[in-house]
């Protein structure tokens, strides 16, 4: 029994491990819109990615007290779904470089949360989506785009928690 626990408490932290690489690899869209960035909104744009770039060290340096922060007061996963909805604001709005980005905290509830957190997640963060991407409002704003992505956030959400329930299962 004691041995099942410590497969478990391993696999959480094998789990939560690729949960911070994907969001270091999510950058690579913000660092690639860094260098095409025009001077008016260079600044803008290199201070969100040095945001995000701090949030992730904190989350690299800090795993195991943010994990226990997190699942004791699940509601905190709120102000990782708003710092992505502003990320998306100031960014280009629907078309943001940060999509990828902004599905860490989908995948972080999803698996600490199961399905319920899943969809609470993708649900909230579909409605700051809309909000940041109405807030900045650039002109090219497509609608066929953010159903794509508000879909997008229920099915990653979705297909997450279920792989994670399969390995739980193994």
């Amino acid at each position: 029994m004691v041995e099942s626990g410590q497969n478990e408490l391993t696999n959480t932290r094998h789990v939560f491990r690729l949960l911070v690489l994907y969001r270091w690899l999510s950058l690579i869209p913000a660092i690639l819109s860094l260098a095409a960035s025009r001077d008016g909104a260079l600044t803008r744009t290199a201070g969100a990615l040095l945001a995000a770039a701090l949030i992730n060290l904190l989350i690299t340096l800090l795993p195991a007290q943010l994990n226990a922060i997190v699942r004791l007061w699940p509601w905190l996963l709120i102000s990782d779904l708003l710092f992505c909805a502003a990320l998306a604001g100031l960014t280009g709005g629907w078309n943001t470089p940060y999509y990828l980005y902004a599905l860490s905290p989908l995948l972080a509830a999803a698996f600490f949360f199961e399905m319920r957190g899943a969809l609470v997640s993708a649900a909230g963060l579909a409605a700051f989506f809309v909000a940041a991407g109405l807030w900045s409002a650039p002109p090219d704003q497509n609608g066929l785009r953010l159903v794509a992505q508000g879909v997008g956030f229920f099915l990653i959400a979705g297909a997450f928690r279920y792989a994670t329930t399969l390995l739980a299962r193994l």
